[in-house]
């Protein structure tokens, strides 16, 4: 089956040509059935066995063996290709419902891009003509539409939903991202996924960790620094990243941040890919 990223990898002709472009897409096998009719729900059923099958317990993504067998991830492009919640959004009623798709969108691109380059050592080292960098080429297909990694995340996640549990729920595929979850995001549990990605992330020691007077803290923290503090809400102005991951944290170690106020360093994010087989799974 033709992957939907290599149908826009050269130049759109005009109106015309992306308007055959896209009746392309939505006429492709697989696709019809893909875009649901009015009511029904997004499928994610080709995603969900991807996930089963080549993603580890521990996060991590057996991309040789997906390599190998890309069916059900092509076919799942395929879906988001045709059907987004700005073409079709009778099947995406619910804020829910549009954030879910979104996240497991990023995830699944992310994992196309990679299987297509491996093997490869990290995705800093993906670059797609002019020296245009993995997360900023829009090189993707959304409902028709073509983005980037990076038009996902700041254009949509965070900017219409501004929930700062997006950063440990989409995977960059790297060592230090947060794992890739198991199981795709979904509109009716995933207020729970969420929580429990938060939690998961947060909750291991080597994102959130204290070492004499010092907290170290993902970079993640730091980088999205604006997104956290402005969930955790002080009135004066005075959050911090702490302040948010505090409610995540166990109650002994929460009230020992507090407590004791140590400073916070951000450790190096490791870039390496996010590869089971390299990693011993």
């Amino acid at each position: 089956m033709a992957s939907a990223l290599k149908i826009v990898k050269g130049k759109l002709g005009g109106p015309m040509a992306a308007g055959a472009a896209l009746l392309a897409l939505l006429v492709a096998p697989g696709a019809a059935g893909a875009q649901g009719r009015p009511g029904e729900d997004f499928d994610y059923a080709a995603y969900a066995r991807v996930l089963e099958t080549y993603v580890t317990p521990e996060g991590r993504v057996r991309y040789a063996a997906l390599k190998q067998n890309p069916g059900d991830l092509n076919a799942f492009i395929q879906q988001l290709a045709a059907v987004s919640p700005e073409n079709r959004p009778e099947l995406f009623p619910t804020p829910a419902a549009q954030m879910a798709y979104w996240i497991n969108a990023y995830n699944a691109f992310v994992l196309h891009t990679v299987v297509e380059a491996y093997p490869v050592e990290s995705v800093r080292d993906l670059k797609f003509g002019f020296g245009l960098l993995f997360f900023k080429r829009d090189r993707l297909v959304a409902g028709g539409r073509r983005v980037s990694l990076d038009d996902i995340e700041h254009g949509i996640l965070r900017r219409q939903f501004a929930d700062p549990r997006i950063h440990f729920a989409i995977n960059c595929a790297s060592a230090s991202c947060p794992p890739l979850a198991r199981q795709p995001y979904r509109a009716e549990t995933l207020e729970a996924q969420l929580d429990q990605a938060a939690r998961a992330f947060i909750g291991r020691e080597e994102n959130v960790w204290m070492r004499g007077d010092v907290l170290f803290l993902s970079k993640i923290f730091e980088w999205y620094e604006e997104d956290f503090t402005r969930r955790a809400g002080a009135a004066d102005g005075s959050a911090t990243a702490v302040d948010y991951l505090l409610r995540y944290l166990p109650a002994e170690t929460a009230a020992r941040i507090r407590q004791e106020k140590p400073r916070v360093e951000f450790y190096n994010y490791d870039w390496s890919l996010n590869d089971a087989t390299v990693r011993g799974d």
